[in-house]
Formats: C-alpha cells, sequence, structure tokens
C-alpha cells in the first residue's frame, strides 16, 4: 500500500515530536485488517534533518526456539515471516518543527491461508518491532 502525501503543504503533515501513530489497514469492504500504532519520540530531532520510522510485524511460530527440526528447516526464513510493515518518513524544517513528508508505505501478506499453512508448526505468534534508523537522523543537505 501507499499513501501519498505529496497532496498536502510543501512541507508534509505537521505531527507533534512526540505521540502515537495509528494507521489502519482496510480490505475493500472498508473491514480493518491490521491496526498499526506506532509510538514515537522524536523530541531531540534537530532542526532542517530527517528520519524514519518503521514498524515490522512478524508471524512466529511459539515453539520456533524448541523444535530442533524447524531450526535446519530451510522452508521458512525470518524475511518469509513478514506479515505486515509500516515505513514513515519525517523531516523538521529550519525552525525544528516535524512533519510526516513523501508518503507512507504499507506491506502486508497477500493471502492469509498460503501465509498460515507455510507457518503451521505449532500456535503462531506475532512480534512487533518498531526500528529506526542508525544513525538515527541526517542532514537534509
Amino acid at each position: 500500500g501507499y499513501i501519498n502525501l505529496q497532496c498536502l503543504p510543501k512541507r508534509g503533515y505537521h505531527t507533534p515530536t512526540k505521540g502515537t501513530i495509528t494507521l489502519a489497514l482496510l480490505n475493500p469492504n472498508g473491514t480493518a485488517i491490521h491496526l498499526f500504532l506506532i509510538l514515537y519520540d522524536l523530541s531531540d530531532m534537530p532542526p532542517d534533518h530527517r528520519t524514519f520510522i518503521r514498524q515490522k510485524v512478524v508471524h512466529m511460530p511459539e515453539d520456533i526456539h524448541d523444535d530442533e527440526t524447524y531450526k535446519k528447516s530451510t522452508i521458512i526464513t525470518p524475511k518469509e515471516n513478514l506479515r505486515y510493515l509500516a515505513h514513515i518518513r519525517f523531516v523538521t524544517s529550519q525552525t525544528g518543527k516535524l512533519y510526516m513528508h513523501s508518503d507512507i508505505r504499507l506491506i502486508f501478506a497477500r493471502n492469509k491461508l498460503d501465509y498460515d499453512e507455510r507457518t503451521g508448526h505449532g500456535k503462531p505468534q506475532l512480534e512487533t518491532t518498531t526500528d529506526m534508523p542508525t544513525p538515527k537522523y541526517w542532514s537534509r543537505k
């Protein structure tokens, strides 16, 4: 999925430096499939810099660490277990105001049934991680 923020004012969508972003992923019928709740704190972000926040939801079997057969299996890799991903870009102005800019990108598994068959080695578990780049911020220039 792709949310274009180019139609907003030049800088993007003004956001507080600390807070929660809620994104709802809907199917064509308007039913919620997944809800992203992304906590962020960019209060230490210097003026005229950029960064991004990426939240990944990975589908993992509960007994992944105990099953020797599963550890040796080449069928499933962590990359194939990616269920949802949200990527949000931020920029600060010269005065230090924070904006979401460019776009918001969403990735999600296409077919739930195929996905569940590949990971059917025990009770499924969703693990959510929120990442930022290293270094955390970089200059716009």
